[in-house]
């Protein structure tokens, strides 16, 4: 062994000595613990050994043996934690289901007894139980229809939406919550005239010279222009007096009946509407401008849109109410059930025989209550009645 070697080892063991000495000095339970290893004296025994030597010296206390066992309990069998996780999720999903299969029960329930009720209530409102066609339309002893999404069309027009919205014939839209909704004196119509065709040469009268006939395709609907009227203004029955007022004649060419229309012409920039109601087919109304516009044969009245609401035909009570003009302007109303009528409505308009024609588009109606069971209504005066003047064009049996 060199010099150099010798040295080297005798400075490796002296440093050994020192820290096994500081090693004692700093801990006095140290003299119990293993002795540091020294380099390359240390066997594979003797290092398996230490371990459990140490162990055996120095007991945990309790503080940490419970503090590893926590630890333990947190770290140990992660299977056994999912496990416990799974079930309470899978405990929670079973009640939600429960609840809401419970709650979806007790609104079906609610559902079904509201339905039945409801019902109830249209069988009474329209004179018993429905007849169901093929198609699903459920029709009431007093002509009212149900369609499939339950819809109810009444036999005067007034047509009761699901959400208990109801139109009436005129566009009045009263609302579940009572909110009455008035259309604006002239509705929104079809704006493309392209069918409608005059004998000025242009569609919906477009030429610049005036036109006598119109015809519109779209509707199989005739329109005459006539000369200035003369006499009671009928368009909103106020029957005033008045002279050299535009009129239109207008001639129902279809096969359905016409239950309302609405024609608007552009007039120098001035629209100026003719409103008319319950026109049958094959029959012809006197019209008056609605603003009272005045003749003059040389304008040129433009068609700028229309609204016309066809209907198979008109609605009557004819199996329930016996309509009777007793030739002196009034008229008796005679019920042919065994059963009270709340509520009846008759509908007339002006005729004029000698011209085979109505005269104003408006149509009146009458109203007479609690009509008894195979009894009269009795000798009834309408207003604007006339014996000689008036033609019935409907009737309808309501709930009051």
């Amino acid at each position: 062994m060199t010099d150099e070697k010798k040295e080297i080892e005798q400075a490796l063991e002296a440093a050994a000595m020192e820290l096994k000495a500081k090693g004692a000095a700093v801990d006095p339970e140290a003299a119990e613990a293993p002795e540091a290893p020294a380099p390359e004296a240390e066997t594979e025994q003797t290092a398996e050994a230490k371990p459990e030597e140490k162990e055996a010296a120095e007991p945990e206390k309790p503080s940490e043996q419970k503090a590893k066992e926590k630890a333990k309990s947190k770290t140990a069998k992660p299977d056994d934690r999912k496990k416990s996780a799974s079930a309470l999720k899978e405990l929670a999903r079973v009640r939600r289901n429960k609840i809401i299969g419970i709650t979806a029960a007790v609104i079906a329930v609610m559902v079904g007894i509201f339905l039945l009720a409801r019902n109830d209530l249209k069988s009474n409102n329209h004179g018993g139980e429905p007849t169901v066609m093929e198609d699903g339309t459920k029709v009431y002893p007093d002509g009212a229809k149900e369609l499939a999404d339950g819809t109810v069309i009444n036999p005067d027009g007034t047509t009761e939406q699901p959400d208990g919205t109801v139109i009436s014939p005129d566009g009045t839209i009263t609302q579940a919550d009572g909110t009455v909704v008035t259309p604006p004196p002239v509705q929104p119509g079809d704006s493309n005239v392209s069918n409608v065709s005059a004998d000025n040469g242009g569609a919906g009268g477009e030429a610049d010279t005036p036109w006598s006939t119109m015809t519109d395709g779209d509707y199989q609907i005739a329109i005459r222009r006539l000369n200035a009227y003369d006499g009671p203004f009928l368009e909103d029955g106020s029957d005033e007096t008045v002279s050299n007022v535009l009129a239109l004649q207008f001639r129902n060419d279809g096969e359905q009946d016409v239950q309302y229309a609405e024609y608007v012409f552009d007039i120098n920039g001035e629209e100026v509407a003719f409103k008319l109601s319950n026109l049958p087919a094959g029959q012809r109304c006197v019209v008056l401008a609605a603003n009272r516009h005045a003749f003059n044969a040389n304008e040129v009245l433009k068609l700028k849109s229309r609204l016309v609401a066809h209907v198979d035909y008109l609605p009557t009570a004819d199996d329930q109410l016996l309509l009777v003009n007793n030739g002196d302007d009034t008229i008796t109303v005679m019920n042919l059930t065994d059963h009270e009528i709340p509520l009846a409505r008759v509908f007339y308009k002006t005729y004029y025989a000698e011209q085979e024609s109505f005269i104003g588009g408006i149509t009146y109606s009458v109203e007479l209550k609690n009509l008894p069971a195979g009894g009269s209504s009795g000798a009834v005066a309408p207003s604007h009645f006339s014996a000689d003047y008036s033609r019935f064009v409907g009737s309808g049996v309501y709930e009051g």
